[in-house]
């Protein structure tokens, strides 16, 4: 992985996603000694998987039968909203015991 694949992913995904906050501290904020700088990963799909989706997908290209994902839901809303945004069919496989909200997010 170098640098350049780095901006090139960054270049990819930009128009897909929500410029998520830096958030710097200072000594004695969070009782921490050291300042230390927060970055939020709260993307539109609502999990920070949506950058892996959405490069992975926009990188390799769309095959022609569109995506398809086995997941306890963490992973497969953030395929599911690629789908959606890239106009291209997906289907996500849950297991039977993932929690009601989580499936109903992934539908959503």
């Amino acid at each position: 992985l170098t640098s350049a694949d780095i901006a090139a992913a960054v270049a990819r995904c930009r128009p897909f996603l929500r410029r998520t906050p830096v958030l710097p501290t200072t000594p004695g904020d969070l009782g921490l000694s050291e300042s230390v700088t927060l970055k939020s990963v709260a993307q539109l799909a609502g999990l920070c998987k949506a950058r892996g989706s959405l490069n992975t997908v926009l990188g390799l290209g769309v095959p022609a039968g569109g995506l398809i994902a086995a997941s306890g839901c963490s992973h497969g809303i953030p395929v599911a909203r690629t789908s959606r945004v890239l106009g291209v069919k997906a289907v996500i496989f849950v297991p039977d015991d993932s929690a009601r909200s989580e499936i109903d997010r992934l539908r959503a």
